[in-house]
Order: structure tokens, then sequence, then C-alpha cells
């Protein structure tokens, strides 16, 4: 009986770890984006664009200081490794099935509105943001 449940045992801790393993591959990014440092943005926006390449569903939400990363006019500093405009880089990822979300209340203290987004980027609605992370399948990472 013992050697029946350590069989047991084991054959579901394989099975559990295989399904982890799967999860881990086919799981999700939820990029917390709080700051306009260039340094920072740039690393996390490269790092979304990376994992899409390897098949991650990426979401990007931009909150905080964040915000002004996805508005289209705002004067940031350019990417100083490509030279590419950080909103340019933002339009790429969503083009690539990235999605972002833009915290409203931030946007609002930051003064901007609706109109002035990125094209692509959504007012991240408590509801929406909270499903992109909520799931066990998906790695949090913030910046």
């Amino acid at each position: 009986m013992k050697k029946i449940i350590l069989s047991v045992l084991l054959v579901l801790s394989v099975f559990l770890s295989s399904q982890n393993a799967q999860a881990g591959e086919n799981g999700r990014l939820f990029i917390n984006l709080t700051t306009d440092d260039t340094w920072k943005v740039v690393m996390a926006l490269n790092f979304a664009l990376e994992s899409q390449k390897v098949g991650k569903k990426v979401t990007l939400f931009l909150n905080v200081r964040g915000v002004h990363i996805g508005i289209r006019k705002a004067k940031l500093p350019k990417d100083p490794y490509t030279g590419k405009r950080i909103q340019d880089i933002v339009k790429t990822f969503i083009a690539k099935g990235g999605k972002v979300y833009i915290c409203k209340m931030c946007m609002k203290i930051a003064g901007y509105t609706e109109d002035l987004l990125v094209q692509g980027i959504k007012l991240g609605e408590p509801r929406l943001v909270f499903k992109e992370f909520y799931d066990t399948n998906t790695k949090v990472i913030t910046y």
C-alpha cells in the first residue's frame, strides 16, 4: 500500500511539474511601469518586445509618472540605444499584439485627457487591468 501511495505521489508530482513548466512557457507577462525615467522605460519596453518574440502575451500598465509614456506629444528623451521616440516603441509593441493600459486617475492628476493618448492605449479601468494580472500564469514586473 505504501508503494502504491508513493508511486501515485511521484506520478502526480511529475504531472504537476510539467503543467507548471507549460504555464511558464505559455504564461502572460504584466509590466507595471510607474516611471518616466528613460533608462527604466527603455528596459521595460525592450523586455516587453523581447518577451513577445518568444511568444509571451504581454500587457503594459502605465501609471504614476509612467503615464507620460502614453501621451502622443509628451516631450521625452529618445531611446539612447536605438534613437527611436519612446512613443514609437510603444506603437510597435501594440502593433505586435501588446496591450497597453493607462491609469485614468494618474492621467488626470498629470493633466492629460484621453484624446492625447498614443493610438491603441486603453484606459485602465480596474476590471480590465485586474483581469490581466490576477491569473496564476501571469508574471508581474515593475519598473
